[in-house]
């Protein structure tokens, strides 16, 4: 469980983001990470706004990504690989191929190919202009990338579950 509180004098308004993520929720048909926001008037403590934190965390992890890309990436990079095909991933590559607009071909790997399956047919219909790609091997989405999109966890506790030191 994660809590991002902050206040804003300006706005008159103060705000909470509660985030929980429970690697079982895919077995139970529900989202990785799961939480709201709360929105409070500073003056008077009231509620102004409840809503969901998944779009919001989406955004908010793509925003940053994207803004990485503007200042790490080679701007004349053609492949990106891309773990993890959630909500992260989609609005990631998005940013992405804001960032990098040279950008030719997209490797997608997750854990379980029923979702890589997924992603693909939903990036290939809304970025037609780009090559979109499943790949079984993780591995080789990392080596052949330009540009890499981590929207997966990598670790399970001290142990590495997927990205290797030598790729």
């Amino acid at each position: 469980m994660l809590g991002m509180g902050c206040a804003v004098n300006q706005t008159g308004a103060a705000g909470i983001k509660w985030l929980s993520g429970c690697a079982t929720n895919r077995d139970k048909g529900l989202p990785r990470f799961l939480g709201f926001v709360v929105i409070n008037d500073l003056e008077t403590g009231a509620p102004l706004c409840i809503m969901d934190a998944t779009y919001v965390t989406a955004m908010r992890t793509a925003a940053v990504s994207g803004l990485g890309l503007r200042y790490l990436a080679n701007k004349d990079s053609k492949v990106i690989g891309v773990y993890g095909c959630g909500h992260e991933g989609r609005t990631n590559l998005e940013a992405a191929l804001c960032e990098c607009p040279e950008i030719q071909q997209v490797y997608a790997w997750a854990p379980r190919r029923v979702t890589v399956d997924k992603y693909v047919q939903e990036m290939r219909e809304q970025f037609p202009h780009v090559r979109i790609d499943a790949s079984d091997d993780p591995e080789m989405v990392m080596r052949e990338a330009d540009v890499f999109l981590g929207s997966s966890p990598v670790t399970h506790g001290d142990e590495f579950k997927i990205v290797k030191k030598d790729w």
